[in-house]
Formats: structure tokens, C-alpha cells, sequence
């Protein structure tokens, strides 16, 4: 006697098993797609945010040892002139330099309507001061201006810079006119300036004698000082060197004058660690 089939294996033999994936399959591999990439873009975006900080932190420390390798170079050539005061202020510098290569220069001083013949001399005066701008009711720092111009051998009617301010021939008077100045930052990632000044004895913030000091301290950072605060309040990271200035480092060597370290700096006269990061 034949056994009839049931009717339920006739409907599972058929209809074929189906290969797909179902709708919860596909959500579930389409969420974990979706979770994969956005911890893949978030790891891109952090790496991207880091390297772009890097390149920044490193391009401020590059720029404000530039500005300082800058500020060393024209320190160390400096020279006492009696025209000229070396005159510095806790955020500004004037002086005098040795050039050794002057440009050439001829026809009238700039801003002045004499007309006058002269000759450039390898003296050149270099100035240093923050630029600022206001905003507001504050002054906000924008970067370091630097000039430099040349010494003129010239006219005896111009007026020249002496200690009586009286013309003599074949004086050295200065081009320079305060009101027609127009400097542009030689930096602008350098938001902080400020000078010391070694007598032998001990710092001071001003100097204004045809005397040079005998050092000078620069310090530079690379945000700005808010107005009403002091140097110690200052929360960014700070670059100082202290340069010695010509003829005082062989007259210290030979025994003629006695230069007397800055209180905390080690052999080479400059400041230790604790005191702040400085540029070697």
C-alpha cells in the first residue's frame, strides 16, 4: 500500500529557500557602515586638527626665532654714535648699526622740502616697536615693526641731529620723519616685545645715552599682553635671550670692565629653564 506524501512536504519541496538578506539585515549592515565611517571620519578630522596645529605652533616658534636671530644680528653690530642716543623703552628700540653694505643714496631727506646733496654713511638706524591697533576701548598688539635707515652725509642748511641740534658740515643727520613713518609688521605671528637693559650693576627698563648698555634682554611671545598687565601675569610661552653688545664681551675678557652676569643666568648669560623658554 502506497503511502500518499503530505501536503506540507510538496510546499516545501516546491518553493525554493530564498538566498537574500532580510530588511533587519540590511539596516544592521548599512548602521554598521555608517558607525565604521563616521569613527573613520572622526579619526581623519582629529589628525587633520592636530597636524594643522603642529604646522602653527611650529611656524610661530620659527618666526619668533627669526625675529630674534634678527634682533641679535643688528644688536651685535652696534655702535656708539654721538648723534644718536641709544634709546630703548621696555617695548621699544632705536639704535645705531655698522652696515656693510649701505645703500646708495642721493637727492632730498624724506618729509623734508630742502633739497640737499648727500652721501649714505655704513651707519644705518634700526628701530624696533610693537604695532598695535585699537578695538573698542582696548589696544590690541598686531605684530613687530622693524625700520632701518640710512645716515646722510649732507646739506649743512638741513637740520642735523647733534647735541646742540645745530648744522655743521659733513654732519650725520637722520631721514627718518616721525610723522611720515609708515611701517609694516615684519611679523605678525610675534604679538609680544619687551627690553632690558644691563648697566653693570643691574637691569633697568629705559636707556637714553649715547652710552650703549652692556646688554640688552629680548623678550618675545607670541600672543599679545593685555593692557593693565605685567610680564609675570603673561600665560603664553615666553622666548628670551640676553645679547651682549659690542666691545663689552673682549673688554670683560681682557680685565677692563667687569661684567656682571644677570642675576640667574648661568655661564653663558642666559636665563635658566625655570624662568621661561629660550631661544639658544
Amino acid at each position: 500500500m502506497k503511502s500518499i506524501p503530505h501536503f506540507g512536504s510538496w510546499l516545501r519541496r516546491d518553493t525554493p529557500r530564498s538566498s537574500g538578506f532580510t530588511l533587519i539585515e540590511v539596516l544592521l549592515a548599512m548602521g554598521l557602515a555608517i558607525g565604521i565611517l563616521l569613527v573613520a571620519l572622526y579619526f581623519y578630522h582629529q589628525s587633520a586638527q592636530l597636524r594643522s596645529t603642529l604646522i602653527e605652533e611650529s611656524e610661530g616658534i620659527a618666526a619668533a626665532r627669526l625675529l630674534m636671530e634678527r634682533l641679535t644680528t643688528d644688536l651685535r653690530t652696534a655702535h656708539a654714535q654721538p648723534q644718536v642716543h641709544f634709546s630703548g623703552s621696555p617695548g621699544a628700540l632705536r639704535f645705531a648699526r655698522l652696515s656693510l653694505a649701505p645703500p646708495a643714496a642721493s637727492g632730498a631727506a624724506r618729509g623734508s622740502t630742502h633739497q640737499a646733496v648727500f652721501q649714505s654713511s655704513d651707519l644705518t638706524l634700526v628701530s624696533y616697536e610693537m604695532s598695535s591697533s585699537r578695538e573698542g576701548t582696548n589696544r590690541i598688539a598686531t605684530g613687530i615693526l622693524r625700520w632701518e635707515d640710512p645716515f646722510l652725509i649732507g646739506d649743512p642748511g638741513v637740520v642735523f641731529q647733534s647735541a646742540s641740534n645745530a648744522p655743521a658740515p659733513a654732519a650725520v643727520f637722520e631721514t627718518i620723519i616721525e610723522t611720515n613713518r609708515v611701517g609694516r609688521p615684519i611679523t605678525d605671528r610675534v604679538r609680544y616685545l619687551a627690553f632690558g637693559y644691563w648697566d653693570g650693576l643691574g637691569w633697568r627698563d629705559r636707556w637714553d645715552s649715547p652710552q650703549m648698555p652692556q646688554a640688552v634682554r629680548v623678550t618675545l611671545g607670541r600672543g599679545g599682553l593685555p593692557e593693565g598687565h605685567t610680564e609675570a601675569e603673561y600665560d603664553g610661552e615666553l622666548f628670551r635671550r640676553v645679547v651682549v653688545l659690542p666691545g663689552y664681551g673682549a673688554a670683560a675678557e681682557a680685565g677692563i670692565v667687569e661684567v656682571l652676569p644677570p642675576r640667574g643666568a648661568g655661564e653663558r648669560g642666559i636665563l635658566e629653564p625655570d624662568e621661561g623658554f629660550y631661544l639658544q
